[in-house]
């Protein structure tokens, strides 16, 4: 690849995206979108990971949100 001495490398970037034909920077745009749902796709699937494991998900049991109490009925009463 070329080095960028002389000019600052926006300067540089923006004379070579005018010499660009349309197919060309249409080529460039698709790849730019590839890469940012790359990594979307990516961040997403850590973020999913981690909110799994925030929640329990890791856990072999299953997830309640509430705690059951457990009752007896009145009709049984416990021996003395």
């Amino acid at each position: 690849m070329k080095e960028f001495k002389q000019e600052p490398l926006l300067k540089q970037v923006s004379r070579k995206l005018k010499d660009l034909s349309e197919p060309e920077l249409q080529k460039i745009d698709e790849w730019i979108d590839k890469t940012q749902k790359e990594k979307h796709d990516i961040m997403m699937d850590k973020f999913m990971y981690e909110f799994g494991i925030a929640i329990g998900l890791d856990r072999p049991y299953g997830l309640s949100l509430v705690k059951k109490r457990k009752t007896s009925s009145p009709r049984q009463k416990k021996p003395n």
